[in-house]
């Protein structure tokens, strides 16, 4: 057995070496979907990882809660999804929720997070800029680094704000003496008392990227905009292993509160991803389905290879079986030849797959993941392309009669 399988090993690779070039056009069509297949499991699972570290680094014990608008991610239509992603329109989150679980046993801070855009006036002008209102409690559930100054304080009565790092450059020219400066925001004026060095994370679980952003109290957000909305509730608990208990609590006290409506989303550990995780799936999901028509274009290729292949050797089958062998041969001998023109495609889609991911990892954040799964979801669709897509071509030449087969002269 061992011997047939080497031989036909051999048979095949002399086959596909014998016609160079249209083995390569066949290996680039199963390759080019394998590389978008690959690109996608890559670069998606590098933005979870980011964000599981970024936990990680906080202690691990964070869950935190969000809006669900409409009727739940599993029941919503794409386009639903993709417009209520990233804003939460019409937030179903109160500062009663905030009150509500920070009572909470082993709960031991609560911060919620209001969003807001606007122009900013330092020495220059800033646009579009992103305002949060917090509570004190975030920087001891974010634990930011602080550049300079200090992180808000609740005892302070005066208009005070903490700015990220390129924020600071942009308002003021220099992050070097930032606190003590007066940012304008509409009619008031907001003291910068701190300074939060470079983190480069704009991709987190709080969905603000933290070095081009102002944060303000919840007091005075309230009073510029009265009505601001809150995208999402933060808690860090005592310990890691309390969470899924606090999780449930904050589940039910939240649904008593609401008379049993489930309009909010309790996140903890893995599950707590990116708030635009959604839009991630969807984006992923449709490449993976262009992808999918890669992948059929390359096995019809596969397919027409072989059944060219077939005809090409009619005569060879029939002189392979006037001297015994059997059609379980014949066919071992062309779906070998399937198998290896799939899986060359399946291995050149896994390095051109993780070398455009690693490019474009060179212009966002996050790197892209290299995983056992990976490998194994590609070495698998490679080798059920040139399952699926060979076998009807090496059926047709097992089937052959070797007498018909010994007349046909090309």
């Amino acid at each position: 057995m061992r011997l047939l399988i080497g031989n036909h090993l051999k048979n095949a690779m002399d086959t596909l070496s014998a016609n160079r070039m249209r083995s390569l056009l066949t290996v680039l069509g199963i390759a080019i979907g394998v590389t978008s297949v690959v690109m996608v499991l890559a670069l998606s699972g590098g933005v979870q990882m980011l964000v599981e570290e970024q936990i990680e680094t906080a202690g691990g014990n964070i869950i935190v809660v969000r809006p669900e608008t409409g009727r739940g991610v599993g029941d919503r239509n794409v386009f639903a999804q993709i417009a209520t992603t990233q804003t939460h329109v019409g937030s179903s989150l109160t500062e009663i929720d905030v009150e509500v679980i920070r009572k909470l046993d082993g709960v031991d801070f609560v911060s919620p997070l209001a969003i807001v855009e606007v122009n900013l006036r330092g020495e220059h002008e800033v646009e579009a800029v992103t305002v949060v209102g917090v509570t004190s409690d975030l920087n001891d559930i974010v634990q930011f680094p602080m550049r300079d100054g200090h992180f808000l304080d609740s005892e302070l009565t005066g208009r005070t704000a903490v700015i990220g790092h390129s924020l600071a450059l942009d308002l003021f020219g220099t992050a070097s003496d930032a606190i003590g400066r007066t940012v304008g925001v509409r009619d008031e004026v907001f003291v910068v008392v701190g300074l939060i060095s470079e983190l480069n994370e704009p991709i987190n679980y709080n969905n603000v990227d933290f070095d081009n952003a102002m944060i303000v109290s919840m007091g005075h957000a309230r009073e510029m905009w009265p009505n601001l909305q809150i995208q999402q509730i933060s808690v860090r608990t005592e310990n890691r292993e309390s969470l899924s208990g606090i999780a449930r609590e904050i589940t039910d006290r939240m649904m008593e509160s609401r008379y049993d409506q489930r309009d909010f989303s309790v996140r903890y550990g893995a599950d707590i991803g990116h708030p635009a995780e959604d839009l991630i799936s969807i984006v992923s999901t449709m490449l993976a389905m262009v992808a999918g028509v890669s992948l059929v274009v390359g096995g019809i290729g596969v397919m027409n290879i072989m059944l060219v292949s077939v005809a090409e050797r009619t005569h060879e089958i029939g002189i392979k079986k006037a001297v015994g062998a059997t059609n379980g041969h014949v066919l071992m001998q062309f779906l070998f030849e399937a198998l290896i023109l799939s899986l060359l495609g399946g291995l050149l889609g896994l390095l051109f797959g993780y070398a455009f991911a690693f490019g474009a990892s060179l212009f966002t954040p996050f790197r892209p993941v290299i995983t056992g799964e990976i490998l194994m979801v590609a070495g698998l669709i490679a080798v059920a392309i040139g399952a699926v897509f060979g076998c009807y071509p090496a059926l047709k030449a097992s089937r052959k009669n070797p007498i018909e087969s010994l007349r046909h002269y090309r």
